[in-house]
């Protein structure tokens, strides 16, 4: 739906008109319709591509809503917004190093016209220059403009900005924050936090920080936290502030830090070689209580153990949907032994098996023929692990086992290891074309 349409609406008063018309020219002239609702605008000038990505999919996600009229274009609230827009874009072009000088000022022009129109701005040149200059993006700053009172929250910064750095260490992890439901009470409610709780037992960073206050129940987090027992008792366990970061981060947390809080529990599970990192991703995710009551389980334990796997591999394997099938496929002694016989260890075969499409990938490698073929192409239980991680693994094991591939190996032209890392790469087709390797 063409731009015109709205905005003619409120055409009828000469300074709206003229503004108007040169909001449309920008629009007629540097972008093209989009066709359909699901495709995006196309913006047709040559320094599109050099601004940030960020404010690229800031400039298409507000011509789209501009196009479909999403936006109530007649408001006067958006009317705000659209000069927000423009001086961003501005912004951009500048830092950009845009020497379309026609295009530039026909931005600002535009975007005067229209402030002529609404009398008032929402932020000030001078306030709009602080926050790009501490770390704000043109992307953040019209964001946080839609769904907070952008002049109680500049106040709020412009006093506190040192303490906020000082807690979180990093201006994007304000922003971050800021951009969450409820940002900047939780962004004030850190500075408490930061008094009260005892840094020297665990430290909290500013990714850790934003992850607590992340999701519902931020509030009762960090009263958890606060609590010197509580955070003496976590550390006893091994837990570090990434750790516990990652355990609150979703439901059923008090759940996961009241199981912790058990020190029987805790002494079995660390005792049969969990540490803090591999008890936190454990318990990431649905059924951790039921990954926990297997390992609580000592014959479980002994013979995973026996087969090679430390807390770390079993950590890996139990991530995700699936694993009570991955933890019974390991529990048949004779595929294992198999497997092991092969050169798998415990550390390839928690790496085959992390992330769908693990059952194919066994079985794979349950071809005795393959296995062998393979290994007397040179590749270890390591490389294998290696290759399958992702998509398209099945054809990057029929391409090493071509005649081009094996004979740039045989000739020294390329090492097994050095393979395996150009195969791990989104280009690696585009890589071994231009070593020879037919696909």
């Amino acid at each position: 739906m063409c731009l015109y349409t709205f905005l003619i609406i409120f055409s009828s008063m000469s300074l709206r008109e003229i503004a108007t018309q040169s909001v449309h020219d920008l629009i007629d002239v540097y972008t093209k319709e989009p066709v359909g609702r699901k495709k995006k605008v196309e913006v047709l000038h040559d320094d599109f591509d050099r601004l940030p990505k960020d404010t690229r999919r800031l400039i298409e996600g507000v011509l789209k809503e501009v196009y479909s009229g999403d936006l109530e274009i007649i408001r006067k609230a958006f009317v705000e917004k659209l000069e927000l827009f423009l001086r961003l874009v501005a912004d951009a072009l500048e830092e950009a190093e845009c020497v379309d000088a026609e295009l530039r000022e026909k931005i600002n022009t535009t975007r005067e016209q229209i402030a002529t129109v609404v009398n008032e701005v929402e932020i000030s040149e001078e306030d709009m220059r602080w926050l790009r200059k501490i770390g704000f993006l043109p992307v953040d700053i019209f964001e946080l403009t839609v769904n907070l009172d952008i002049s109680g929250l500049i106040a709020e910064l412009r006093e506190n900005i040192d303490e906020y750095r000082l807690i979180l260490g990093d201006e994007k992890y304000v922003v971050k924050i800021l951009k969450m439901y409820q940002g900047l009470e939780k962004l004030k409610r850190l500075r408490s936090f930061f008094v009260n709780y005892s840094s020297d037992v665990i430290g909290f960073n500013g990714s850790h920080l934003s992850q607590i206050v992340r999701n519902a129940g931020w509030e009762e987090k960090l009263k958890y936290f606060e609590d010197e027992r509580k955070l003496e008792r976590l550390k006893g366990a091994g837990f570090n502030g990434f750790h516990l970061s990652q355990i609150v981060r979703n439901a059923g947390w008090e759940e996961k830090l009241r199981y912790f809080e058990d020190e029987e529990k805790l002494k079995r599970l660390k005792g049969a070689g969990f540490n803090g990192s591999h008890l936190s991703q454990i318990v990431v995710g649905a059924g951790w209580e039921e990954k926990l009551k297997y390992f609580e389980d000592e014959e479980n334990l002994e013979r995973l153990k026996g087969a090679g796997f430390n807390g770390y591999h079993l950590s890996q394997i139990v991530f995700g949907a699936g694993w009570e099938e991955k933890l019974k496929y390991f529990e048949d002694d004779e595929k294992l032994e198999r497997l092991k016989g092969a050169g798998f260890n415990g550390y390839h075969l928690s790496q085959i098996v992390f992330g769908a499409g693990w059952e194919e990938k066994l079985k794979y490698f349950e071809d005795e023929k393959k296995l062998k073929r393979l290994k007397g192409a040179g590749f270890n239980g390591s490389h294998l692990s290696q290759i399958v991680v992702g998509a398209g693994w099945e054809e990057k094991l029929r391409v090493v086992l071509t005649e081009s591939c094996l004979v740039l190996l045989t000739a020294g032209k390329i090492s097994h290891n050095g393979l395996v890392k150009l195969l791990v790469r989104k280009d690696w087709k585009m890589r071994l074309c231009d070593l020879g390797v037919g696909l």
